[in-house]
């Protein structure tokens, strides 16, 4: 980061635009977000321009947005990561309580959301292995 970034983005934050930050980053993934839905639209009608009956045009526009696209999302993810951590940093020098820290709020919501959905599923595979432990031991003579 350029002198001249890192100084106006440090006056921003230091006045308490963190929020411009975290809305700029969230803003980055909603346009990855949209860029899926947008490659769906038009897949459902390319395949709806060539006759096909509307449940394949569904089909098409529903596999279509889920294609990953490695260049545009992982940067984005970067690219908005980085932004959050650029304002995480900034309310950290200030001296500002995190907790009150919007970009810190994002990441903890949006990497919370993710480490929960592993705990989870860990808890079920640790239930399934115990019933199944459970059964073999049962079956035992």
């Amino acid at each position: 980061m350029s002198p001249t970034t890192w100084n106006s983005t440090r006056k921003a934050v230091g006045a308490g635009k963190c929020r411009a930050l975290a809305r700029l980053a969230r803003g980055i993934l909603t346009g990855q977000q949209r860029l899926h839905l947008t490659i769906g639209d038009f897949a459902g009608w390319v395949v709806g321009r060539l006759g096909s009956p509307p449940f394949a045009r569904r089909l098409a526009e529903e596999i279509a947005s889920r294609v990953p696209l490695p260049f545009i999302d992982d940067n984005a993810v970067i690219a908005a990561r980085g932004v959050q951590i650029i304002g995480i940093t900034m309310c950290a020098l200030d001296g500002r309580n995190l907790i009150d820290c919007a970009c810190f709020q994002d990441v903890v919501i949006e990497e919370g959301k993710a480490r929960v959905q592993e705990l989870l599923g860990a808890a079920a595979q640790d239930w399934v292995e115990l019933r199944l432990l459970a059964y073999q031991e049962r079956s035992l003579p």
